[in-house]
């Protein structure tokens, strides 16, 4: 054991000195090491070509989301995410890098096969651009654009390039008003670069998942979605992706238990991953298991510590429980920690409130009636205060408002608090 802990300081001395990395903490084999560019201090990308020079070092280092980077073979790296949406990353910053000592040759998931013959530029741009993508924000996935732009720039012969630069287009979308311009900009550019892709590998399954993510959020061809994630699955039966969007398709379906099984596996390939485990929890919300779906929002929390959907999945399992007070009480800490949730937080409070006290239901109406008025609440959760109270006709013209995105409508019909309201 001694000698393959001094193989692997080795390794990961060598790594950072050849980027003019500084250590200036040691702990056991962790390493914490500082860098003048963030490129430098991908420690896995420099641990990669140190133990493969000639190579891409793939047969050693695999990407995981979130979390960065494994060793494959004698040993697994962990690199930390990135500062969250809204702090840029700097250009001088401090890598903490821990690397830890495996004892199997094999990892316990399997990996997505590559290519030989791929530049190492192009694969470390993809991995990096995967690795942006998976967190989700905004800032986060014009990052990842970014990289799969080097990527094909540096292989223009691959298809994993122009894959990686579909899916951020397409989840650039969804950040943009539904059926503004700008949406349909970033759509027809994700299309162009998912069929780049198969143009270049009819098999690449990345390109088919985000064809089916496109067809059942956009476009409401729910066939054609689920003809593409079925059959990117088909030849990657691990790529997390497919199985997220599948298990979305098939909640948008109402088909919850087939939808949670695909979140499920999604979760159980990465983990570390927010966005599988939030929906997996929402999930579990949705099928009215509210214990399993305290227990998962509160591991999305652990990854995530300010990820608003996995307080408001706590407040709905607590709400299902039938603690109405600690449901309120979650909602309102929310509200206190992030403002920018205000227009879900205050008609769902509302809503309480309007259950715990009906007496305070006029006054509670007056203020969500001016709110609503100025277009300040969301109008789902608005819908659901008014029904709530018993004015369905104010419900209704807030559920239109929600039906102008079919995307929107199709997944809030399931909703476990409309449900029982109807």
């Amino acid at each position: 054991m001694q000698d393959a802990v001094r193989r692997h300081d080795a390794v990961v001395q060598a790594a950072i000195a050849q980027r003019g990395g500084h250590v200036f903490k040691t702990a056991g084999d962790a390493f914490c090491s500082a860098f003048s560019a963030p490129q430098d201090a991908v420690a896995a990308m420099l641990a990669r070509r140190a133990l493969d020079p000639t190579g891409d070092g793939r047969a050693f280092i695999e990407t995981i989301a979130r979390i960065g980077y494994r060793f494959t073979k004698e040993a697994r790296v962990v690199v930390p995410a990135p500062e969250r949406a809204g702090r840029s990353l700097p250009y001088t910053i401090a890598a903490l890098s821990m690397l830890l000592i495996g004892a199997t040759l094999w990892p316990p998931w399997p990996l997505r096969p590559h290519g030989g013959t791929i530049p190492t530029a192009a694969r470390d741009a993809d991995a990096l651009g995967q690795y942006h993508l998976d967190l989700r924000s905004p800032d986060h996935l014009a990052y990842a654009l970014a990289y799969f732009k080097e990527a094909e720039l540096d292989a223009s012969g691959d298809a994993d390039g122009y894959a990686g630069a579909a899916a951020a287009y397409a989840l650039l979308a969804e950040f943009q008003t539904e059926g503004s311009p700008r949406q349909q900009a970033l759509i027809s550019l994700a299309k162009a670069s998912s069929d780049s892709a198969l143009f270049r590998d009819a098999a690449s399954s990345r390109a088919f998942a985000v064809s089916g993510f496109i067809a059942y959020r956009f476009t409401g061809n729910r066939d054609a979605a689920k003809r593409d994630l079925e059959h990117a699955l088909a030849i990657d039966p691990n790529d997390a992706q497919a199985h997220h969007w599948l298990g979305v398709l098939f909640i948008t379906e109402g088909k919850l238990d087939a939808g949670t099984a695909e979140f499920e596996v999604a979760h159980r390939l990465q983990p570390t991953s927010e966005v599988y485990s939030r929906w997996l929890a929402r999930a579990y919300l949705f099928s009215r298991h509210p214990g399993e779906a305290i227990a998962e929002a509160q591991q999305t929390l652990h990854i995530e510590l300010d990820d608003a959907p996995a307080s408001l999945a706590i407040a709905g399992a607590e709400e299902q429980r039938g603690d109405l007070k600690q449901a309120l009480h979650t909602l309102l800490a929310l509200q206190r920690r992030d403002p920018s949730e205000t227009p879900y937080v205050v008609p769902d409070a509302a809503r309480l409130e309007a259950k715990l006290h009906s007496a305070s239901r006029p006054e509670l109406a007056r203020h969500i009636d001016q709110l609503a008025a100025a277009g300040t609440v969301d109008p789902f959760e608005t819908a659901l205060f008014y029904l709530t109270i018993g004015r369905k006709n104010h419900a209704m013209s807030m559920l239109r408002i929600v039906h102008r995105s079919l995307y929107a409508a199709e997944l809030q019909r399931y909703d476990p608090r409309l449900l029982a309201l109807l």
